[in-house]
This record gives structure tokens, sequence and C-alpha cells, in this order.
């Protein structure tokens, strides 16, 4: 038996897109386009014109996205606006 977790695991494109928010199919589409600033990876497997993909890809992507986003500094300007209030 497969674990849920296990980076095997198919998952779905609802449930990807449940997991990100609740988004709609076409932000998912967009996020996937080259030059998106998500970047978020193209499907692993589509099995009858669904698309999944592996719980692995998934987590990869979003640590990915988390290292990426506490790499970035804040802009002077956003400081400013948020010191203020």
């Amino acid at each position: 038996m497969i674990h849920p977790d296990d980076d095997e695991t198919l998952v779905p494109s609802p449930v990807v897109r449940k997991e990100n928010g609740d988004i709609s199919d076409m932000t998912l589409w967009r996020w996937s386009q080259p030059g998106s600033r998500v970047r978020f990876p193209p499907p692993d497997e589509i099995i009858n014109g669904r698309k999944y993909w592996k719980r692995g890809t998934l987590r990869r992507h979003r640590e990915m996205r988390a290292s990426r986003t506490c790499a970035v500094p804040v802009p002077p300007w956003r400081q400013e606006r948020s010191a203020k209030g």
C-alpha cells in the first residue's frame, strides 16, 4: 500500500488546486506557463486527459517557493510603508 504522503503518490488537479488556495483551473494553467512568476511544475502524468502531479514534485515546488520568498529582500519603500502602519 502506498502512503498518501509518499513522493510517488499521484495527486489529481482538483486536489492540487485546493492545496494551493482553492485556485481555479485557469490560474493553475497560468502558473504553469513559461515566464510565470510562480513557475508551477507541469503535471507528471496525464491519464485520460486528467492531470496528476507526484506528491514529491509538489513538495519540492513548495520548498523552492518558500526558500525563494525568504531570500528576496523587502524593498526599502515597502519597509517604510509597513513601519508607518
